[in-house]
């Protein structure tokens, strides 16, 4: 029976213990990251500042379009986890906790030599089916206690002075006679713009409309770098390049962090036909 055990031992102790720390391990995260993603919305939400998002593509509905300090505000739509309505965390947690510990007792008898009367086999088989329930379990709660709803979260953004705007796709050409054409090879390349590398086709800040799906590159501003003069002549500005110097750090007082330098029409046919009032300027706030 000891040869028989140490058989045993060798080769089935190792990959039966694997299993359970990595479905523990599985649970322990699917939990944890399902409370963080589950808390509740504040009662009145208000506009978030893009300073404290991350750099990265957002896509959302054009609420205000940019006003004299390139300030617009978006409609960003998002996905997020929560626990459905009458489900109980702290009680589901308890079921896979009180699971696990079943399979840590099995899997600690297994480890021992056996007693008289014990089958090791049906200790092992009783440890399998354990662990398979253990992960019906958790397959359970992660289907039955949360779902992933639509979101959407207001967005002030700050365009940089020299954005690029596109439009994925264009409006459809018509002749002379009001019927419909097709764009040719030239005509597209043209309307590619000069930047042929980026998506879609070139366009302008000005046809930015409240109503209009986009996507917008949001990235960390880049300061410019100031320079220098020097020389006899410079003498003579020095007020100047003072008063320049100063109008520079007050508009620098208005520049956000992260600023969006792309953005990208996806949709255009809901778009209102008029302005919304443009958003307040940080100084404003």
């Amino acid at each position: 029976m000891n040869e028989y055990y140490s058989c045993f031992h060798h080769h089935i102790r190792t990959p039966l213990r694997g299993w359970a720390v990595i479905g523990m391990i599985m649970c322990v995260v699917s939990l944890a990251a399902a409370t963080n993603a589950a808390r509740p919305d504040s009662p009145a939400q208000s506009t978030l500042d893009a300073d404290k998002l991350p750099p990265g593509w957002f896509t959302g509905t054009v609420v205000s379009v940019p006003n004299t300090d390139r300030m617009c505000t978006l409609n960003v739509a998002y996905q997020k986890l929560q626990l459905k309505p009458g489900q109980n965390l702290a009680r589901a947690n308890q079921g896979l906790q009180l699971q696990y510990n079943r399979i840590l007792r099995l899997q600690n008898q297994l480890m021992r030599p056996p007693s008289r009367g014990q089958n090791p086999m049906q200790t092992m088989q009783q440890l399998q089916n354990a662990m398979m329930q253990f992960q019906i379990q958790l397959a359970r709660t992660e289907a039955n206690m949360f779902q992933v709803v639509n979101a959407a979260q207001k967005v002030d953004f700050q365009v940089e002075e020299n954005v690029k705007v596109r439009i994925k796709t264009l409006p459809e050409p018509f002749d002379e006679k009001g019927n419909i054409k097709k764009y040719s090879g030239e005509e597209l390349a043209a309307l590619k713009g000069k930047d042929k590398y980026l998506p879609g086709y070139e366009s302008s800040i000005e046809n930015l409309k409240p109503g209009q799906i986009v996507q917008v590159k949001l990235s960390q501003h880049k300061k410019p770098r100031q320079t220098s003069t020097s020389g006899k002549d410079d003498a003579k500005e020095t007020k100047k390049e003072k008063h320049a110097a100063g109008e520079k750090r007050k508009d620098a007082s208005t520049e956000h962090k992260n600023q969006v330098g792309l953005i990208v029409i996806l949709k255009d046919n809901d778009a209102e036909p008029s302005a919304t009032t443009p958003v307040k300027s940080r100084n404003n706030k």
